[in-house]
């Protein structure tokens, strides 16, 4: 479906139009050009029943602040792994090996940690995290599809979602904040479209009062309560960063697209309207809304933000994600039982992909606290159309 170019009495999505460059797209260094590139080519690490392991790198897939990103390969038999290698003090923990190890296993939205050995001494150490590879990124799948001027399908709107949705659940059950979710950080297996968070550099126990740090979340995908410098912050920024990756597969392009922080928060308010006194004050407390709440600013009809047809469907769910008062964003678990995904769960649409993508495990359902959120998550594997495909998967 092409992307509509008239956008009605509402035109703001063409002050960013699709066909611009990704701003958040970068070159990645050519291997032979790169010096930190012979650091990995090859290492050695310890397996956990003994042995060495070679690992061979093929290039760099990834580089930024936080280290460099490597695809690997297992000498002997040529296992394909991303291997990330941050720098570390020697001794030091490392808050993201901490998360990932907590994490393993639990749910399969969430890339897995295979293991990590560290190389280097003194400023060069360096700390090396094995995981699965996987190939592509959300990110460059909505650009993919903006290129082309072309709507992502809602089928797949509603996969990526989610399995977004699930893995948010799962990092809740851990107490885990991720505070960088964005299309970059969603790995895509083209394949089967399964999709996995990655790159837990920035994440904390959702306790740790001492680690909310402001300046969270990449600017497109940051909750307004971070804009306004809130002392407190939850599991719920990350609730609003999915809000606004849904946007953005419906749209083609970034919903907030902020230049710093004020700029973004004048676009969050463009569309979802002037906070009341009551909303400011359930970002931050100790904001003073008064000065602002004077200037009164209408939200504007998702209809008329998200031109597409079928995009209505999508909408409660925005809604319950993209709210001012982080209080009033729903959990994970309900979102998944909205009426958006009901039709993941017909006959025709099943058949299109791995039951492992949506069958929730015991100890996932047995975490959900609304006993009418469970039955209603129950009732979806419990369908005739689940039901059939699971055994013809099984067999």
């Amino acid at each position: 479906m092409p992307l509509h170019r008239e956008f009605g009495p509402y035109s703001r999505p063409q002050l960013h139009p699709g066909l611009l460059p990704d701003p958040r797209s970068q070159k990645h260094p050519v291997p032979g050009q790169d010096p930190s590139f012979q650091q990995l080519q090859p290492v050695k690490t310890q397996q956990e029943a003994g042995g060495r392991v070679t690992y061979r790198s093929d290039g760099v897939i990834g580089k930024g602040s936080f280290g460099v990103v490597y695809k690997a390969r297992e000498s002997s038999t040529g296992w394909v792994v991303a291997i990330k290698a941050v720098r570390q003090r020697p001794g030091a923990p490392s808050t993201e090996e901490a998360v990932l190890r907590i994490l393993r296993g639990c749910c399969p939205s969430i890339v897995t940690l295979l293991n990590s050995f560290t190389s280097g001494t003194g400023d060069g150490h360096m700390l090396c995290m094995i995981m699965e590879y996987v190939q592509d990124t959300l990110s460059r799948i909505i650009k993919h599809h903006r290129q082309r001027a072309e709507s992502m399908q809602l089928h797949y709107v509603r996969v990526y979602m989610y399995q977004i949705l699930r893995a948010l659940a799962n990092l809740d059950r851990h107490q885990i904040v991720h505070r960088d979710l964005k299309p970059a950080n969603l790995l895509v297996d083209p394949a089967s479209h399964g999709l996995k968070v990655c790159d837990f550099g920035t994440a904390k126990c959702a306790d740790d009062a001492m680690d909310n740090a402001v300046y969270a979340c990449s600017r497109y995908y940051r909750a307004p309560e971070l804009i306004l410098s809130t002392p407190q912050y939850g599991a719920t920024v990350d609730l609003w960063a999915a809000g606004c990756i849904l946007a953005e597969m419906l749209l083609g392009q970034p919903l907030f697209p902020g230049r710093d922080g004020v700029h973004q928060l004048s676009q969050i308010i463009e569309i979802l309207g002037m906070p009341t006194v009551a909303e400011f004050h359930a970002m931050n407390p100790l904001y003073d809304a008064a000065a602002c709440c004077k200037v009164m600013i209408e939200a504007v009809p998702w209809e008329k933000v998200f031109p597409r047809r079928d995009a209505s469907e999508a909408f409660d769910l925005l809604g319950q994600l993209l709210t001012y008062s982080p209080r009033q964003r729903r959990h994970p678990w309900t979102c998944m039982t909205g009426g958006f995904f009901a039709a993941l769960f017909s006959a025709e649409q099943m058949q299109r992909h791995d039951v492992a993508l949506f069958e929730l495990t015991e100890d996932e359902l047995s975490s959900v606290s609304d006993q009418a959120v469970r039955e209603r998550l129950v009732g979806f594997f419990s369908s005739a159309a689940f039901v059939k495909l699971s055994a013809c998967k099984k067999a």
